[in-house]
């Protein structure tokens, strides 16, 4: 005779699916603490100034109230590097006017061809 199901069998596994156990492949924080101590001082610069110009790019696009998606990130990037501004030049005026024009010129790209007739 088996025993009595009481519900709440003691032998189930309550991880079941790897969910919350150490079998999953995910990557963990100390995977990325290694991958860190591989870089060098050179490298970790040149990234974090990257993620500074990025964060830049979507502050100008917020501020201008203008959509924030990752084209737009990379075009206002694209264009602090074309004019070298520096972290400071994208947060100033003329930065943010030099994105308006660009903005409006790709919304308008027979603007200039108007202009000429």
């Amino acid at each position: 005779v088996a025993p009595a199901d009481d519900g709440d069998d003691d032998d189930d596994d309550d991880n079941a699916g790897g969910v919350g156990g150490d079998d999953n492949d995910e990557p963990r924080g100390d995977d990325m603490e290694v991958e860190e101590a591989k870089s060098t001082p050179a490298e970790r610069r040149a990234l974090a100034e990257g993620v500074a110009r990025a964060a830049a790019s979507v502050d100008v696009l917020r501020r201008l109230g203008l959509p924030v998606h990752p084209q737009a990130v990379i075009a206002t990037r694209k264009l602090a590097d074309e004019v070298n501004a520096d972290l400071r030049a994208m947060a100033d005026a003329s930065f943010a006017r030099l994105v308006l024009e660009r903005e409006a010129e790709r919304r308008n790209p027979n603007a200039d061809d108007d202009d000429n007739m």
